[in-house]
């Protein structure tokens, strides 16, 4: 394991971007592709397909998903743009959804990136194209979150104890 360790590091050292060189996540999403799942968990969206481009507007694209693991108390929306960061600009956080529904149905909302509470429609700048990680989470407890919650808490509260997760990535286009 050591040794794995170290030609890990060894390779990082030696493949490094120049330091002014931006951040970029990289995006494993093929476009059309089946979502990533975790043990038949599954996400998809009626409104766009993964890898696929979300429509505009300011209400959030409906998701749908199946195959919750056994023992989960609480569903967790996350939708986060990896080409902002990091940090990453938060789109809609959403927690202590019900774990019998199918769909985003009441739960506590969390803080966007523009500090307000609810979803953020895509807007990234003009002929740039970013990358919308549409996350649903399963965990094994509620979480002791109200309403305007951030990422940091989010991630801070839930680790450890997901269960499952699942995603579906959209692509928007400023204009």
């Amino acid at each position: 394991m050591r040794r794995f360790a170290i030609l890990i590091s060894l390779a990082v050292l030696g493949c490094s971007p120049p330091p002014n060189a931006p951040v970029v996540a990289p995006s494993p999403v093929v476009s059309g592709g089946p979502p990533p799942v975790s043990g038949g968990f599954t996400v998809t969206s009626s409104t766009f397909t993964n890898g696929g481009v979300i429509p505009p507007g300011n209400q959030p694209p409906v998701l749908t998903w199946s195959g919750v693991p056994a023992g989960t108390a609480n569903i967790v929306v996350e939708v986060v743009d990896t080409d902002t960061g990091p940090p990453f600009f938060a789109h809609w956080l959403v927690a202590n959804i019900d774990p019998k529904a199918t769909t985003v149905v009441g739960g506590v909302q969390g803080q966007n990136g523009s500090g307000a509470n609810g979803y953020y429609p895509p807007e990234p700048p003009t002929g740039a194209t970013h990358h919308y990680h549409f996350k649903v989470l399963a965990l094994g407890h509620q979480l002791q979150l109200g309403d305007g919650f951030t990422l940091q808490d989010l991630e801070k509260y839930s680790q450890g104890d997901i269960l499952g997760q699942t995603e579906i990535v959209g692509t928007f286009t400023g204009k």
